[in-house]
């Protein structure tokens, strides 16, 4: 029995110690482009827990290729972050002064606290927007100076897999789409993303299995990705990765795969070494994904409840569900006949 189920039972009580030791590190690309959404502090450990490998790393082509596609959309988007929050304090701003006006309409209420409300919420506004000036003073421009790109090309200097000539890529994006149907981890979950995007995860998955065949090594994968595809959920707790995925490695490579996210590898990391790790850097982490996760997923559900369907009659309802936070939103619908 423990010949025959080894892939799972190395889930339950994994040899860290010989894997950590022996163990390739490789990491997603969201991981590398989730460094430019921290603070530094967060930056640098997870930095620092990578290089702790030294030479035993290795990264996908397919990660490095999607790292650098989107590198500059995440930074860009990281410094439009400052100007979102200095328009949501004026916001804020306008609305409070509004609450203060209609409260002095309330002639009962005493003037005097009415004016130190005031003060007290001008003095926090103002405190907002130097804290947000003063760091987005301090954010690195990393388009004309880029120290995380620079660690980065170092940490893999040399350590870079080879994409998949074109004939190869083709008949691995067919057996994409297969899985795809079959609701086969993983990638699955990326069925509605346009082109060749929808295949990314699967293109990955390949690419970390023929390295550590190729390397007769076990592989430690670290990946920001949260969705089902990927990680074992029960009433809404996640034990793990997929058990398929597990056991899919084992039997194609003859190694194991060790697959954490962001947090949990920098814990281990963290511990193993014998450092202390900031809970404000775990939350920064877990807040970071989680809010990626969130915009990736649907703004609305719509559902179609008819209640009389026919060539000349149509009732029913469309029921329109708001899944995550947006500004706005707008529905329609039609209902068929």
């Amino acid at each position: 029995m423990k010949s025959k189920f080894a892939w799972y039972l190395s889930t339950i009580s994994p040899d860290l110690e010989r894997v950590w030791k022996s163990g390739v590190l490789t990491v997603d690309a969201n991981v590398m482009l989730d460094l430019y959404r921290y603070h530094k502090a967060t930056c640098d450990s997870i930095l620092a827990a990578i290089e702790a490998f030294g030479d035993r790393v290795w990264i996908s082509h397919q990660a490095a290729s999607e790292f650098f596609t989107n590198r500059k959309r995440v930074i860009a988007s990281s410094e439009k972050t400052f100007n979102d929050a200095r328009a949501t304090v004026e916001e804020l701003s306008k609305t409070m002064d509004g609450g203060l006006s209609k409260l002095r309409g309330f002639r009962l209420v005493p003037r005097p606290v009415l004016d130190e409300l005031g003060k007290a919420l001008s003095a926090a506004v103002g405190e907002a927007r130097t804290h947000i000036a003063d760091a987005s003073s301090k954010y690195p421009n990393y388009l004309r100076d880029d120290p995380i790109l620079q660690r980065l090309l170092t940490i893999f200097d040399g350590q870079v897999g080879d994409d998949y000539e074109a004939e190869q890529r083709a008949k691995l994006t067919q057996i994409a789409d297969q899985r795809i149907k079959a609701k086969q981890p993983p990638g699955y979950m990326d069925e509605g993303k346009d082109g060749e995007r929808r295949y990314g995860d699967f293109l990955l998955w390949s690419q970390i299995k023929d390295y550590a065949k190729a390397a007769g090594a076990p592989l430690i994968l670290v990946t920001s990705e949260q969705k089902e595809d990927w990680w074992e959920r029960i009433s809404g707790r996640t034990l793990g990765p997929r058990m398929e995925l597990i056991k899919e490695f084992e039997a194609e490579t003859g190694q194991e795969v060790f697959i954490y996210q962001t947090d949990h590898f920098l814990e281990l990391y963290a511990e193993r070494a014998g450092e202390s790790l900031k809970e404000d850097v775990v939350e920064e982490i877990r807040e970071v994904s989680a809010r990626r996760t969130r915009a990736q997923q649907p703004a609305v559900d719509v559902e179609h409840l008819p209640q009389v369907a026919t060539p000349d009659e149509n009732i029913g309802t469309l029921e329109i569900d708001l899944m995550r936070e947006v500004k706005m939103m707008t529905g329609s619908g039609h209902f068929d006949p």
